[in-house]
């Protein structure tokens, strides 16, 4: 019947997407696709760090390339269940990097970031909740009136943090396009 339904308004597919934005890390972890962070947005710990273009920069090729990065992927390849609370931990430490290289870096990959956010308006807000849900390390239910009703301002969450999860986004959807 959902089937149906759908492609009778045009849709050609229905599933459960696992890559959906989830809680990884802190105290608020739920790696479940069932309880996503949002259904708009995309988990990055899905991306190809090594193809991310950011890569190339001396500090994000360093940490990539190194002995404790190397033994990290090593040992989380070795485990019989997904470690998502330290796979995300150690995909989050390049995420930094790569965000911090864009953002220093200006030039046609800010263009990039900055078209991509004018299509995408709502990942702007995306990023300043997941920051400011860092910030809290609680559940947004339980936040003043103000934040529960979407009133973020850049003050609530971290500037370095909202950049990451901006740059995230951007990441992702530039690597699931040429999917």
């Amino acid at each position: 019947s959902l089937l149906a339904w759908t492609a009778g308004r045009g849709g050609s597919t229905v599933g459960v997407l696992p890559i959906g934005a989830q809680f990884l890390g802190g105290p608020m972890h739920d790696p479940s696709p069932y309880s996503p962070a949002s259904r708009l947005f995309w988990n990055e710990l899905h991306l190809d760090l090594a193809g991310l273009p950011e890569a190339s920069s001396p500090a994000v090729r360093t940490m990539l390339e190194g002995p404790e990065m190397r033994r990290e992927r090593e040992d989380l390849r070795r485990r019989p269940l997904v470690d998502h609370r330290r796979a995300y931990a150690a995909v989050r430490r390049v995420l930094e990097a790569a965000a911090e290289a864009l953002f220093d870096g200006g030039g046609p990959r800010r263009e990039a970031l900055a078209a991509f956010e004018r299509t995408r308006p709502l990942a702007r807000e995306y990023a300043r909740f997941r920051a400011v849900c860092e910030r809290r390390g609680t559940w947004w239910g339980d936040w003043p009136a103000r934040l529960r009703e979407g009133a973020l301002r850049p003050s609530d969450g971290d500037r370095v943090v909202e950049r990451v999860h901006r740059y995230a986004q951007f990441a992702v959807s530039e690597q699931l396009a040429v999917v």
